[in-house]
């Protein structure tokens, strides 16, 4: 079992640690073949994007159908509402309805506090904390409130050079 202080060893060293330089030309490998797994993503991403284009012109396509048909059932429905007064229809392939919702635009708060002072009409008051007034207080004192946490991460990351070579045939 190795002890977690020791040096960390990747499997692709096949334990060749003799010395650094080594170690140096192993880990210069793995960048290139990273690098080269991201040239395949980026190309992927590539072809992926091109049919991810063509799927949503032909989910377009096919939008505009419906949309056409809805605007003839719009008008059927509307027919057999003022034919009927009945607001549903049901139908083998499915149930067409008419159905009315209010929608309600206000004005500005300000006017609506006014109107409601005047009416005599409750209003509400939200208060809430000043998360950045509290960091600066606990920045400046050192005092915390209860349930106060806060965490550090560090974190590993690595950028590869990402030179793309021609493909055999493409020179």
């Amino acid at each position: 079992m190795k002890d977690n202080n020791s040096e960390i060893q990747l499997e692709e060293l096949h334990d060749e640690v003799e010395n650094d330089k080594l170690i140096d030309i192993h880990a210069d490998q793995i960048l290139w073949k990273i690098g080269q797994l991201e040239n395949e993503i980026k190309e992927l991403q590539g072809k992926k994007q091109d049919a991810v284009e063509f799927y949503d012109r032909r989910v377009k396509s096919v939008h505009k159908q419906i949309i056409y048909r809805e605007q003839i059932l719009n008008e059927y429905m509307k027919d057999y509402n003022a034919d009927t007064d009945k607001k549903t229809a049901n139908m083998p392939n499915g149930v067409l309805k008419l159905t009315t919702r209010t929608t309600r635009k206000f004005g500005e708060d300000s006017d609506l506090l006014k109107y409601s002072y005047s009416n005599n009409i409750p209003t509400k008051i939200t208060e809430k904390p000043d998360k950045n007034a509290i960091i600066k207080y606990i920045k400046e004192t050192g005092e915390v409130p209860n349930d106060y946490e806060e965490n550090k991460e560090t974190k590993f990351s690595y950028k590869t050079t990402n030179v793309i070579k021609p493909k055999i045939g493409e020179i």
